[in-house]
């Protein structure tokens, strides 16, 4: 992951896009495979052919990211001795 993607992650994806309540559509949706792409670390998005693979996306999407928030977190805040 570069740094330019972490950045999108942490100040756009989760500031603008990321929500609970979030309806997989349109611009919203494009965040989400992005999202995926990048905490997947692969090169291309992988669009679902069906609006019932959405909720799997989000769900998946959700865990990556707060693991994702949590291990940026853990490297602000490690001690170093």
């Amino acid at each position: 992951m570069i740094q330019s993607e972490e950045l999108w992650l942490k100040n756009t994806f989760a500031v603008d896009y990321f929500s609970i309540d979030a309806v997989l559509t349109g611009e919203v949706l494009s965040a989400y495979y992005e999202a995926e792409r990048i905490l997947t670390g692969a090169d291309t998005i992988l669009k679902r052919s069906c609006k019932c693979a959405l909720p799997d996306l989000k769900k998946y999407v959700t865990l990556k990211l707060k693991k994702f928030l949590e291990d940026e977190q853990n490297k602000c805040c490690t001690v170093r001795s």
